[in-house]
């Protein structure tokens, strides 16, 4: 009889353990579901935040972030010390195909801009002085050539990839584009300077 109760007991124990480790397992695949879809959640809302960074808020004006920028000079400016002008910011680096494509392929639109007095800042996220120089000197970039790091634009910027664009109207706030594709993009920028 002893026998018996023993394969019972064993028997018992076992089961015992198997539902524990059911359990622990169930308790374990729900905590990483649980983590995963906060994780799938922070990525759905840091999607969204960073898709409306700067978009127009139901015409809601939104300030342009002031950042400091390195000059061709080796002095430091701010975005801030260009208020009074529309601005067209081109971020950009030397290790960027499409960007230095961008300079070339839209040059002649850029000097209609500066022409008409529209400030053309192009703003490097280059790591180092001596990569955004030699790339500068080569490019002959046309406008104002300041050096800014990823690091101190993204907080505002959010400059995930590049080259990225942004237009700044004289008050310091942000412009944007009518999105017809008939528009005179040219006269479009005449009318920031009106106001």
């Amino acid at each position: 009889m002893g026998g018996r109760d023993e394969k019972k007991s064993r028997s018992c124990q076992e089961g015992v353990t198997f539902y524990a480790l059911h359990r622990l397992n169930i308790i374990h695949q729900l905590k990483t579901m649980k983590g995963l879809i906060s994780i799938l959640l922070l990525t759905i809302a840091l999607t969204i935040s960073t898709s409306t960074t700067h978009a127009q808020d139901e015409g809601i004006p939104k300030l342009a972030p002031d950042f400091a920028m390195t000059m061709e000079d080796g002095s430091t400016k701010m975005l801030s010390d260009f208020r009074g002008e529309v601005i067209y910011i081109s971020f950009w680096a030397s290790w960027c195909g499409p960007c230095i494509s961008n300079f070339k392929k839209y040059e002649a639109m850029r000097s209609q801009l500066s022409d008409i007095g529209i400030t053309l800042l192009n703003v490097s996220i280059d790591e180092t002085s001596e990569a955004w120089t030699t790339s500068m000197d080569k490019q002959q970039l046309s406008g104002v050539n300041a050096l800014s790091t990823k690091g101190d634009l993204y907080p505002d910027y959010q400059i995930s990839s590049i080259p990225l664009y942004e237009i700044i109207g004289k008050n310091g706030y942000f412009k944007y584009l009518s999105d017809d594709m008939d528009r005179d993009i040219i006269e479009e920028f005449r009318s920031f300077l009106k106001e």
